[in-house]
């Protein structure tokens, strides 16, 4: 796995106008409202998330992830890097300019023996693309008397 530049005080910011995400038992669920693309990811990837969306810097995250997780040498700052540019790319967060302390202490946690952090494990961050559509409906002008949904004559 090769190293990728990392710049570790690069600040992140979800631009909450067009994306609007939550996290539901340890599932990040991120949603592009002008695209209709949906995104999730699961353990140290909705970690990453939370963490990033919290204003912390890429560095302050990798150090996160290194205390919480045994890891080979590398493995956290490529995969926090991998995500980034991800994210970056899909236009669901932008680069905080200024500089803007952290939101609180998300994420921070005393650091476990080094015998007892779990293996680190990236998650995968998966984009669905298929639900477009169904996601820009606006289903207050498809209501009817008998409310919305409701089945079909007959079905």
């Amino acid at each position: 796995m090769s190293q990728l530049p990392h710049d570790a005080s690069l600040r992140l910011t979800v631009p909450s106008s067009r994306v609007a995400a939550d996290t539901v038992e340890g599932e990040a669920v991120i949603v592009d409202l002008e695209t209709g693309a949906y995104y999730t990811t699961e353990g140290v990837g909705c970690e990453v998330w939370e963490l990033l969306a919290s204003s912390r810097t890429t560095g302050d995250v990798v150090e996160v992830l290194r205390n919480r997780y045994d890891a080979r040498d590398g493995e956290v700052e490529v995969y926090v890097q991998q995500m980034v540019t991800t994210l970056l790319a899909e236009g669901l967060m932008n680069v905080l300019d200024d500089d803007v302390a952290p939101f609180g202490e998300d994420g921070v946690q005393e650091q476990p023996d080094v015998g007892t952090r779990p293996p680190f494990e990236p998650s995968e961050f998966v984009s669905y693309h298929d639900m477009r559509g169904l996601l820009l409906l606006d289903p207050v002008h498809e209501v009817d008397v008998e409310g919305w949904p409701h089945a079909a004559a007959g079905g």
